[in-house]
């Protein structure tokens, strides 16, 4: 924006110039909102299937770069890895909680031959809770598994009843919340019922669930308030898989975009698995300096770097063995902000 014109100071006329960059009008109604100012964003196809969503369909999905809000993944909560999600959001297998179980997974390998047990875990997500800045730590079910739980246990359930059952009903719930069947969180659901496919011991993941809902349940648990229980409503109706990659710039910045996965286009709705997997690796390398910093002071040494590139090597290996089966016939998109 080129702007010219003329001004008076101590009585001498001077000619003014002004060269000047276009305001973002998203930066006018948010003046605090924190980016890292990607210049465009770079869409690419990396498997194209018949029948999935298209280009310009994800593009509509992922929506106006400008208006995108940008957070710091080791601040903010990552919800499930999942279309039915309503808000705009970070996305990764499981969640906070998925993330959380592969840090167990990989810290309990670094043990010399020893395995976790209960009361380690409840320590360990009470003192996690406690450490981070977030304001929520999520997990999630959906309508399907607690109407699932309800017929198995005979307990009338909705989500709200499930965030703060009966004291007489909870032994009961947590027995059937530790089965496959009982959980709405595709990942955590094959990671409880397919447990060799991943290599993990499948008491990880029930520890965790009885860890969670430990805290929860608990009205005197200050660190209850940090728990989200989410239920996804609805079927699952994803038609593409969308990894969200970031620039440097982004990356040092510790900053990724939020994006609501999935849109109304022509009145009909279009959902996608989103996976940001640059934001993912920063959650990594925050659980890696919790278990090795805050966790181990009194166990054998653990290196932070090491456990941070094995929860990048078996965090692939989950991504591709869930992703065989929540995604399989999708096509396949990659976002680089650039």
């Amino acid at each position: 924006m080129h702007l010219t014109g003329k001004t008076t100071i101590n009585q001498i006329e001077y000619e003014t110039v002004c060269d000047c960059a276009e305001v973002n009008n998203s930066q006018i109604l948010d003046p605090d909102s924190e980016s890292c100012n990607p210049n465009k964003l770079k869409l690419q196809i990396d498997k194209q299937v018949e029948g999935g969503l298209q280009q310009e369909e994800i593009r509509d999905i992922i929506g106006d770069l400008h208006a995108l809000k940008f957070v710091n993944p080791k601040e903010y909560h990552f919800m499930s890895l999942d279309g039915r999600n309503t808000d705009p959001c970070l996305s990764t297998l499981g969640g906070d909680a998925g993330e959380f179980i592969l840090a167990l997974f990989i810290y309990e390998g670094m043990l010399s031959k020893r395995q976790l047990d209960q009361e380690s875990v409840d320590t360990f997500l009470k003192s996690y809770l406690q450490y981070i800045k977030q304001e929520k730590f999520y997990f999630a079910t959906d309508d399907d598994a607690i109407f699932h739980l309800e017929r198995e246990t005979g307990i009338t359930l909705n989500i709200e009843t499930l965030r703060n059952p009966n004291e007489n009903d909870k032994p009961e719930l947590l027995k059937a919340l530790i089965k496959a069947e009982n959980q709405g969180d595709r990942h955590i659901k094959n990671l409880l019922k397919n447990s060799d496919l991943y290599s993990i011991r499948p008491e990880i993941i029930q520890m965790f669930i009885k860890a969670f809902f430990g805290i929860l349940w608990n009205k005197q648990n200050p660190l209850k308030s940090k728990l989200f229980l989410d239920s996804l409503i609805g079927q699952p109706q994803e038609q593409a898989f969308l990894e969200i990659k970031s620039n440097e710039i982004c990356i040092d910045k510790h900053l990724s975009p939020l994006i609501l996965p999935r849109k109304k286009i022509n009145n009909e709705w279009k959902m996608a698995f989103v996976n940001h997997f640059d934001a993912a690796e920063q959650k990594r390398k925050q659980l890696a300096s919790f278990f090795a910093d805050e966790i181990n002071h009194h166990q054998e040494p653990i290196n932070a770097e090491i456990m941070y590139n094995r929860l990048r090597k078996h965090g692939l290996s989950f991504l591709e063995v869930s992703g065989s089966r929540l995604a399989k016939s999708l096509p396949f998109y990659t976002l680089d902000m650039v």
